[in-house]
């Protein structure tokens, strides 16, 4: 991820949720069993908000085989995003427990298709407030977010 790489934002659009559904019945057919639950995630998945043209889904499971998974989402098309970054969500300050609770897989299309990630979690940890990333939005979007 390039921070000095300018990120478009667009107003929100009703195709976001159709998008979505496509790509959930895409990921639900392909995982079948191992998925028990795809979400819309992220700021797309907010009627009103701006976003990145970029559907996020979240792939629950019920443990994070990486082999199985890994090779699953090949096949359906997706591969996998490595790096530090994307195997773990960021940890909110005073958080207490397991840090592997947090882990995740990250996924993107292969082909020429429309572009979205896909998180794959066991589980997804309470989100409080201490987890906002506002005033990170808010210190380094002003110079960086074209509309």
């Amino acid at each position: 991820m390039n921070l000095d790489e300018k990120v478009t934002l667009s107003e929100w659009r009703l195709d976001w949720e159709t998008d979505f559904e496509v790509l959930a019945e895409t990921l639900t057919s392909a995982l079948g069993d191992i998925a028990l639950r795809v979400d819309h995630i992220g700021s797309t998945s907010v009627p009103g908000l701006l976003a990145k043209d970029v559907i996020d889904a979240q792939v629950i499971v019920a443990e994070l085989n990486v082999a199985a998974i890994v090779k699953t989402m090949a096949t359906a098309g997706f591969g996998q995003k490595l790096g530090d970054w994307n195997l773990r969500d960021h940890i909110p300050a005073g958080w207490v427990g397991d840090a592997e609770q947090w882990s995740k897989l990250l996924f993107s299309p292969q082909d020429n298709v429309k572009d979205c990630n896909v998180h794959v979690r066991v589980t997804v940890p309470h989100l409080g407030a201490s987890d906002s990333h506002s005033g990170w939005i808010n210190s380094w979007g002003p110079g960086h977010l074209d509309r």
